[in-house]
């Protein structure tokens, strides 16, 4: 409990950290609801989730090393996240922004498999994007 806590503290300032390097936007309570909702049910749900689950039934429960529980899994739904987010949010061609892709993916599924649970998971999730939108609307007026 005491990592997770510490995990989730530290996705709120990477969230704010990359928030600082967005275009100052004006407040939206629509857009911080939506933020701190939807992305993480729909994404932990699909990728740490159903996906993660499958995979784990193909593969088995042979994971790569047995003390963390990251097996293929876990890598192969990484590398989907990686995909997709990458594609979807036009980042492709900047390779600091893919590296946190995949990194974010390989950390929320090792924290399920660990855990067995999607709560945690969805709750770095949600931190990261509540703060990358935050930050940018408590500048807006300041730049």
């Amino acid at each position: 409990m005491r990592i997770s806590i510490i995990v989730f503290f530290a996705y709120l300032g990477y969230g704010a950290i990359s928030g600082l390097f967005s275009q100052p936007q004006p407040f939206s309570l629509d857009t911080i609801l939506f933020q701190a909702t939807m992305p993480s049910l729909e994404e932990e749900l699909a990728y740490r989730g159903i996906i993660l689950a499958l995979l784990e039934r193909a593969f088995g429960h042979s994971p790569m090393t047995c003390r963390w529980r990251f097996g293929w899994a876990s890598l192969i739904t990484s590398l989907l996240f990686w995909h997709n987010v990458t594609l979807h949010d036009g980042r492709l061609l900047i390779p600091l922004s893919m590296a946190y892709t995949a990194f974010d993916g390989a950390i929320w599924a090792l924290i399920r498999t660990r855990s067995g649970s999607l709560l945690w998971p969805m709750l770095f999730h949600s931190a990261v994007n509540v703060a990358n939108s935050a930050v940018p609307m408590m500048r807006y007026g300041h730049h």
